[in-house]
């Protein structure tokens, strides 16, 4: 902070927030019911780093699904997270969970670009419904294929989040100095994972991904296509929250097989 006893701390500031806007690292962000996972990412050597993993808990009501419900009190807790944790990332990629978005397979006319679907569905003179008004959400579109039963229609997966969810996330980031470069749903970043396994599916094979959360089981089917469905699932008995193994344990895996409370 001092140079032969000349205040500095200005101009170091100055140049940590040029470093944090030229880094080419990404601070990963999860907001969960009651907590906040972060991290961050750096490519080396073509392989990509993370480091820097930690969970902290928050009130209850601070989240409402997958966003800040107060953005001036969240984004004092980010900087307070990047100064103690010295990130130098200033770009973000953030995970929503999937109580954050309502997806679903449609059927419209064939023919249509990617583009030209996107329009479709937001004209009110189509006809096109869904359960909630598209022009309120940020919405995309996966292409399936034609129907097997009309091939006059197109079957597109959509997946949508209400601006307001999208709007307290941009609107807490910005505050905290930060830019969001990436939004994705966690079943997207899931199947991501499994990517070599879907694309060589056979018509008619499918693959599931469960989801097991402490409040609920959230089940998803993708083909060789893309994804086929989204679905909640009510929990009969929580899944456990291991953060640490018990004595003579190896795994995750089997200190829940142990487990008492769950099946």
């Amino acid at each position: 902070q001092t140079f032969f006893g000349i205040d500095i701390s200005g101009i170091s500031e100055s140049f940590r927030k040029l470093r944090r806007q030229i880094s080419k690292r990404n601070l990963l962000l999860e907001f969960g019911k009651d907590s906040l996972t972060f991290a961050e990412a750096r490519l080396i050597n073509e392989e990509i780093v993370i480091d820097k993993l930690n969970k902290i808990n928050l009130p209850e009501n601070a989240i409402d699904r997958g966003t800040p419900l107060d953005t001036d009190e969240m984004s004092n807790l980010l900087n307070e997270i990047i100064r103690q944790e010295s990130f130098w990332a200033h770009r973000v990629s953030v995970v929503l969970p999937p109580e954050a978005s309502l997806c679903k397979v449609i059927n419209i006319p064939s023919g249509l670009n990617i583009d030209s679907a996107r329009s479709y569905l937001t004209d009110s003179k189509a006809g096109f419904q869904f359960p909630i008004p598209l022009n309120q959400t940020d919405f995309d579109l996966i292409e399936l294929g034609l129907s097997e039963h009309d091939k006059n229609i197109s079957r597109y997966f959509v997946f949508s989040v209400p601006n307001k969810l999208v709007d307290n996330l941009i609107i807490t980031l910005n505050k905290s100095g930060l830019e969001l470069t990436r939004l994705e749903i966690s079943i997207f970043s899931q199947a991501r994972l499994l990517r070599n396994e879907i694309s060589t599916l056979n018509d008619n094979e499918y693959l599931v991904i469960l989801d097991l959360t402490k409040e609920c089981t959230y089940i998803s089917f993708f083909g060789s296509k893309g994804p086929l469905l989204a679905e909640k699932i009510s929990a009969i008995r929580d899944f456990p929250d291991i953060t640490t193994l018990d004595d003579g344990v190896k795994s995750i895996e089997e200190q829940v097989l142990k487990s008492d409370n769950y099946f």
